[in-house]
């Protein structure tokens, strides 16, 4: 039995993914559950695993191909099968041979052939470096073996098209992460109502707690923005709320994205039961999704399941901004730089750090009151922080 591998739906809001690289040649042997290739998405980039024993029989998207999920990228199978055939496929991936039914018949099946190879041969770098530069490569003729595209014939192309341009343009292609966050955040403004409420918290607790955290302890303001938007999504859950349909759902976990910039975009791997968590254990868990984020290691797990994104520029001097939810979740908070600015404390105008809070909402299902209550307690949360260590 012949295995086609799809490109998997990984996300309820996933609707494309990028082959970025193939770890197994086409002809070479591979086991189940062995990397066959890598699948970059908005979110992550993770490696497909082969679904059974044989070999690679047919690469059908060579590396940098972005395709819709459900679509064929290769297919696994013993030597002798025959593949060529018009064959129905299912969601599972698994094809019949020419002789043979599906695995899975209760799958809803699709008639399709196989899709005709690209005629396209160009090396992983070439294909990179051409997005890059805004090379045409279907317009190119290859220098390397059997006609292939190579990096030189990027380079060549690219000196061409560049002496053409006025040399205050460069053009570079919305493609990869970058076309798939466009896609999706366009598609979050056109289709959710956007509402957008504001305070201003007074941070000088805020910044005592760090500054007498022990050492190698000591949370960041992500860490204190999380477990005090967790604290207050248990009292507040009309916020911990998303849409499906004609049905609001109230979620029972509280889980927490966090937005973290990555090359080309941005990804949110989710702190799960964040308000289960003590300060140090969401402040350890943040440390590692990080990391994993920026070294291009998270997994599905690590980005599943969120129900409430914070999103921090601060770091970057903005007083304050606005951000685009990230469905299906229904809020998403973003914070400011902390500042010094004149605050009326007790009667007296002192000068003290403080930090802006917008919160974007879906106005469908929160109100305004809502919104306004859910922001006032998480003031007073993190103007007396102690309650969150």
């Amino acid at each position: 039995m012949a295995h086609v591998v799809i490109i998997p739906k990984l996300g309820l809001t996933m609707t494309h993914g990028q082959v970025t690289a193939w770890l197994i040649q086409q002809g070479e042997p591979v086991v189940a559950g062995e990397p066959l290739f890598e699948l970059m998405t908005d979110k992550i980039t993770t490696e497909i695993e082969s679904p059974g024993d044989g070999y690679l029989l047919k690469i059908l998207l060579p590396a940098g191909t972005e395709a819709e999920v459900l679509t064929p990228a290769c297919v696994v199978g013993a030597l002798d099968e025959d593949y060529s055939a018009p064959m129905t496929w299912t969601e599972t991936g698994t094809y019949p041979t020419a002789d043979g039914p599906p695995v899975n018949s209760a799958a809803s099946a699709v008639a399709s052939p196989f899709p005709a190879p690209p005629t396209i041969r160009i090396s992983p770098l070439a294909r990179r470096i051409a997005e890059e530069r805004g090379v045409n490569v279907n317009a190119l003729r290859g220098t390397g073996p059997d006609g292939r595209i190579t990096k030189d014939d990027i380079m060549a192309a690219s000196a061409g098209s560049q002496a053409s341009l006025p040399t205050v343009a460069r053009r570079v292609p919305l493609a990869g992460m970058r076309r798939i966050i466009a896609e999706r955040l366009a598609r979050s403004k056109r289709e959710i109502p956007h509402a957008y409420f504001k305070i201003t918290v007074e941070a000088g607790n805020l910044q005592a707690l760090r500054e007498n955290a022990a050492p190698g302890r000591r949370p960041s303001f992500n860490d204190l923005l999380i477990k005090a938007a967790a604290k207050a999504l248990t009292e507040f859950p009309g916020v911990n709320a998303s849409l499906d349909g004609q049905e609001i759902i109230q979620h029972s976990e509280v889980n927490i994205g966090l937005a973290v910039s990555v090359q080309d975009g941005v990804v949110v791997p989710v702190i799960a039961r964040a308000d289960r968590k003590s300060l140090a254990e969401v402040a350890e868990e943040t440390m590692v999704l990080i990391e994993k984020a920026r070294s291009g290691r998270l997994n599905q797990e690590d980005i599943s399941g969120g129900n409430f994104t914070v999103t921090n520029l601060g770091m970057y001097g903005l007083d304050d901004f606005t951000a685009v939810i990230n469905p299906p979740e229904s809020a998403i908070l973003a914070a400011g730089a902390i500042v010094e600015r004149p605050w009326a404390r007790e009667g007296r105008i002192i000068i003290a750090p403080v930090i802006s809070l917008t919160l974007s909402v879906d106005h469908r299902i929160i109100d305004g009151a809502l919104a306004a209550q859910f922001l006032a307690r998480l003031k007073q949360l993190l103007e007396a922080p102690a309650a969150l260590a």
